[in-house]
């Protein structure tokens, strides 16, 4: 059983190659021995990347024992001039 402090939906969605799943379903296309694999019972989503933000149609589909930030990475700073 795992609760993940922060994680980043939409890099892991970027890397996964899909622009919407599930947390859940996200979560088992990651590639992990058996005895490596967890149970993620909650944690904090953070939306970093404004290229890759979800849609407001797209949150009602998060777990909800995940909640969610919306920020901007300091390496997209100069596009919030």
């Amino acid at each position: 059983m795992a609760f993940d402090s922060q994680f980043h939906i939409d890099r892991l969605r970027n890397a996964a190659h899909v622009l919407c799943m599930p947390v859940d379903e996200l979560m088992e296309k990651g590639q992990a021995e058996d005895h490596q694999r967890v149970r993620l019972v909650g944690g904090i989503g953070i939306f970093c990347d404004p290229n890759t933000f979800q849609s407001p149609q797209d949150m009602p589909g998060l777990p909800s024992n995940v909640g969610v930030v919306v920020g901007l990475h300091p390496k997209h700073s100069a596009m919030s001039v």
